[in-house]
């Protein structure tokens, strides 16, 4: 598995992936600049499930590999 971070736009909070080698997301935060947050495996009023759609190509700039420390 890999780790990644981004922070996509100010305002948008900071997102985390947890991948496999194909880029599928099994896991995903976003952790608001409020400190709210919104989890794969939470059910959310808004976003219900929020989990990435497509794979995540993890060659992309604006990716940050983390470990899973860090997560």
């Amino acid at each position: 598995m890999k780790y990644l971070k981004d922070c996509p736009e100010p305002g948008m909070g900071t997102w985390y992936f947890e991948i496999d080698s194909d880029g599928i997301a099994y896991r995903q935060i976003v952790i608001q600049d409020d400190g709210t947050y919104i989890a794969s495996n939470r059910k959310h009023e808004q976003y219900h499930f929020l989990l990435a759609e497509k794979a995540i190509d993890d060659t992309e700039p604006y990716y940050t590999q983390i470990t899973k420390k860090r997560v």
